[in-house]
C-alpha cells in the first residue's frame, strides 16, 4: 500500500500541472479576443506641451492637416526637463485630431483612449473627460494626437464616461 505523504505530494503535482495548463490556454484565448477586437484601432501619437491661443475662437473641424491650420490655434509651451520640448510635427506625413473645450475655470483632464476605424470612410476617436477642482485661473482644456497620413476618412469625436 501506497503511504500517505508519498501520495499527496502526487496529488499536488498532478493538480498543479493541471491548474497551469488550463490557466495557459484561459490566456491564450483571452489574448486572441483581445487581438480580433483591437484589429481595427489606429496607432497614433499624443501631442504635447501645446496652448489653445487666446483668439476667441475654437476650431470647427477636429482634423488639422496643415501647420497653418495648426499653428493659428495652438502655441508651442516649452518648459525645462527632458520632457518639455513640444512634440514635433511634420504635416507632410500626420494629420492632427484635436479636441477643445470651452474656457473653464475648473481643472479638466482629457485622456485619449483609441482610435478606431467603424467604415472606410469614417474614424472615431474616443476620449475620457474627468473634472477636477476649481481655479482661481482660466484654461481651455485641449487634447491633440497625431496620426498618419495614410489612415484617411471623416473624424468623429466621442466621450467615454
Amino acid at each position: 500500500m501506497i503511504n500517505s505523504p508519498f501520495l499527496s505530494v502526487i496529488f499536488i503535482l498532478i493538480f498543479g500541472f493541471t491548474s497551469c495548463v488550463s490557466e495557459r490556454e484561459k490566456t491564450h484565448k483571452t489574448s486572441t479576443r483581445s487581438e480580433k477586437s483591437n484589429s481595427d484601432t489606429i496607432p497614433f501619437t499624443l501631442i504635447k506641451n501645446y496652448f489653445v491661443k487666446n483668439t476667441g475662437t475654437i476650431p470647427n473641424n477636429k482634423k488639422i492637416k496643415t501647420s497653418e491650420e495648426f499653428n493659428a490655434f495652438f502655441g508651442s509651451a516649452a518648459t525645462m526637463g527632458k520632457e518639455g520640448k513640444p512634440t514635433e510635427l511634420d504635416f507632410k506625413k500626420k494629420y492632427v485630431i484635436a479636441v477643445v473645450l470651452p474656457e473653464t475655470e475648473r481643472s479638466i483632464t482629457l485622456t485619449p483612449l483609441f482610435l478606431k476605424r467603424v467604415s472606410s470612410e469614417e474614424l472615431v476617436f474616443y476620449y475620457k473627460k474627468e473634472m477636477g477642482e476649481l481655479q482661481s485661473y482660466k484654461v481651455v482644456p485641449f487634447l491633440a494626437i497625431s496620426v498618419n497620413q495614410h489612415e484617411k476618412g471623416n473624424i468623429t469625436v466621442v466621450e467615454l464616461q
